[in-house]
């Protein structure tokens, strides 16, 4: 029996059982931008993007001293001022408070739910979605099992 601390742990290991899948790819059209609802990856509307602010960003980002910081590769951790603007500027935005060590940055969204399905879902799991919803999101999570 486990010490009384650990009997709610979650066996993380045991739920990452996920096997390679036959599925195809979600269907996308060329003409994405015209959907009534654009959930595809990667692209975004260039009239809504923040030209000028992400290229004041990458300005920043860019000069010498900057490159210094964010070049050395931190292993297993995330860039800690990246975690502190997600915790303080994004996440409050959407309601969300969270402390340091609650935040994980991953590759993009499809990355992002590919770890949560693998870390949460199991064989025959229910999953609600929106219709139409993010096709790579109802995709992974039948990878998963749903």
């Amino acid at each position: 029996q486990k010490a009384p601390d650990q009997q709610n742990e979650i066996d993380w290991k045991a739920r990452r059982q996920i096997a390679a899948s036959d599925m195809p790819p979600p269907a996308k059209h060329d003409n994405w931008i015209k959907s009534s609802y654009p959930f595809v990856y990667g692209q975004f509307d260039p009239a809504l993007f923040p030209t000028a602010e992400w290229r004041e960003c990458n300005r920043m980002a860019l000069a010498v001293l900057e490159i210094r910081n964010w070049a050395s590769d931190m292993v297993d951790r995330d860039d800690p001022l990246l975690i502190e603007q997600i915790q303080a500027r994004l996440l409050p935005r959407r309601g969300i408070f969270a402390n340091p060590d609650e935040i994980i940055v991953t590759l993009g969204a499809q990355n992002a739910l590919y770890m949560l399905a693998s870390l949460l879902m199991t064989k025959g799991s229910k999953v609600a979605m929106e219709d139409p919803g993010y096709p790579d999101a109802r995709s992974i999570f039948r990878l998963a099992g749903a």
